[in-house]
């Protein structure tokens, strides 16, 4: 007798795992729990018999037992044959991830139930870890209906499920992608208005508050923890300067709306554009300061109430600034045909022929060439700065290492004026033009019969016509009167020296066909001087003067 000649007390056919998941699904089908009859054992029962065995059959649950030539369980279960392998299965059977424990019992009414009772069971679960099980009573009662030849499967224990929770979300109330351009009325599209950027201003409301759940971790039949997960938003999470009140998401601060990588909506009071302002990123405005870490490309507007930064330079480009501006660079234009506005003060390495107002102070390292600048406060070149060409209007003063060039390039400095009264002036430029065309409508209207001879062309006018007809004779001379208030504003602006200690003040040299003016008083210099020199007005003198 030999392993061939083995005698097996178990079904060999029996495909145990599989019957224990069909059981679990179907647990009022008794013929699976007939075929799973033969093939449970309690522990230390032989399974097989035979000479020259021992080394042959393995398994983690079986052993060799000597003295009855045979195979025996350690532990009480159902058996699978496996070729050389033997398999036992716990009727203890614990599922998804531990949450739930079953007790499995075949009919045990063919087999002594001597080695089977409610205090194994429950001895055997101790074992295991198993903790928070059903009753002593429910278990005798799955014993007692196996007894009776029947199979039974109970729930003996059951862990908590954990419930994930979800991120808070935002739903904005705008339209959060950026668009290719701006539909003009004539159907075409300007690439270069995105409206990439969305000013919002504090206690603005940005969007509806979806509030998030938090999550809750549950633990295993034995006892074990299992992790509960945040689950992540598909749509926009809050991030920074914005707070909730209620379902609303409001803004804290100034500034422009931020979405990140993460679909996370913050709002700040920079905008940063990490390249060059070109196509990609189109024209700027905001309300909140900008840093530009490249260079503005001509032809494009970036417009902010706050301050700029730009990290190379200016081409031939519009820009408007409430706050500060420093360019690390400088501005160049074409013909003075850019245009440069900051209301607070500007500092840059150079500027070539462009249009600068500047209503602070302007500070510049290098040159200013063919330009015309328009500055409220000083204008001031630091190092070797040269000022070549152009016109350079500041309000109270200017400073520079050199003025003017050996080829008498004009170049005019004008400074002890206010830059509002520059304003004015233009102004009322407007207005003499506009009422000089009223003028000569309203002398049209009445001909110049009647300035040849104003008494004899009343007299031949007709009484019905000569009510209209004095009311353009008014018209004509109210317009005159308000002609000559003009002039008389004009000319007292002229005069009017606002800040009377502003200097022109010039370190090396100062070249010929240099123009410096104070108001309307005029020093033209007719040659090339050595610094340092200083201009200024003398009002006793009543005329510029220089030391």
């Amino acid at each position: 007798m030999g392993v061939k000649d083995a005698i097996f007390f178990f079904d060999k056919s029996i495909q145990v795992r599989k019957i224990i998941s069909q059981i679990l699904q179907d647990s009022k089908n008794q013929s699976l729990f007939q075929q799973l009859q033969n093939n449970f054992f309690f522990a230390d029962e032989v399974i097989i018999q035979g000479e020259g065995i021992e080394n042959y059959y393995q398994g983690d649950d079986i052993y060799y037992n000597e003295g009855l030539g045979g195979f025996c369980v350690k532990k009480t279960g159902f058996v699978e044959f496996g070729g050389v392998k033997i398999n036992v299965y716990d009727c203890i059977i614990t599922l998804k991830n531990n949450l739930y424990a079953y007790l499995l019992l075949p009919p045990l009414n063919m087999k002594t139930s001597s080695n089977l009772s409610v205090s194994y069971i429950f001895e055997a679960i101790k074992e295991k870890g198993i903790i928070n099980t059903t009753s002593e009573e429910n278990i005798q009662k799955a014993f007692d209906y196996a007894k009776k030849g029947f199979g039974i499967v109970i729930l003996i224990a059951k862990g908590k499920e954990p419930i994930n929770g979800k991120e808070d979300e935002v739903k904005p109330f705008f339209d959060l992608k950026e668009k290719a351009g701006k539909l003009k009325e004539d159907g075409t599209i300007d690439f270069k208005e995105k409206e990439k950027f969305l000013n919002i201003k504090a206690g603005d409301i940005i969007g509806e508050y979806l509030p998030g759940k938090k999550p809750e971790k549950g633990f295993d039949v034995f006892g074990n923890d299992i992790p509960a997960y945040a689950e992540k938003s598909s749509g926009y999470k809050i991030g920074k300067n914005l707070k909730i009140e209620g379902n609303k998401v409001i803004s804290e601060i100034n500034g422009i709306i931020e979405v990140d990588e993460f679909n996370t909506i913050s709002v700040s009071n920079i905008i940063k554009i990490e390249k060059d302002v070109d196509l990609s990123t189109g024209n700027i405005k905001s309300e909140s300061s900008i840093h530009i870490m490249g260079k503005i490309n001509p032809g494009f507007l970036v417009e902010t109430s706050a301050d700029l930064f730009v990290d190379d330079a200016v081409f031939n480009s519009n820009i408007k600034v409430g706050g500060n501006c420093i360019i690390k660079h400088g501005i160049t234009g074409e013909l003075q045909k850019n245009n440069i506005f900051v209301k607070g003060n500007l500092t840059c390495e150079y500027i070539e022929n462009s249009v600068v107002r500047c209503e602070k102070n302007l500070q510049f390292s290098s040159s200013i060439l063919h330009s015309k600048i328009n500055c409220g406060g000083t204008v001031k070149g630091t190092g070797k700065a040269v000022i070549i060409g152009g016109e350079i209007f500041a309000s109270q003063g200017i400073y520079v290492n050199e003025v003017g060039s050996k080829l008498a390039v004009p170049t005019v400095l004008i400074v002890g004026i206010d830059i509002q009264r520059e304003s004015k002036l233009a102004e009322l430029k407007q207005q003499s033009i506009a009422l000089a065309y009223k003028l000569k409508q309203a002398k049209l209207s009445i001909g110049d019969n009647y300035f040849k001879d104003p008494e004899g062309f009343l007299s031949k006018l007709p009484d019905s016509k000569l009510d209209e007809f004095e009311k353009k004779i008014d018209l004509f001379f109210n317009l005159i009167d308000k002609q000559k208030e003009i002039e008389s504003t004009v000319n007292a602006l002229r005069k009017s020296i606002t800040f009377k200690n502003a200097i022109v003040s010039i370190k090396t040299r100062i070249y010929e066909d240099v123009t410096i003016k104070f108001g309307d008083e005029i020093y033209i210099n007719k040659k090339e001087m050595s610094g340092p020199i200083t201009f200024y007005f003398d009002e006793q003198e009543h005329k510029v003067k220089f030391k």
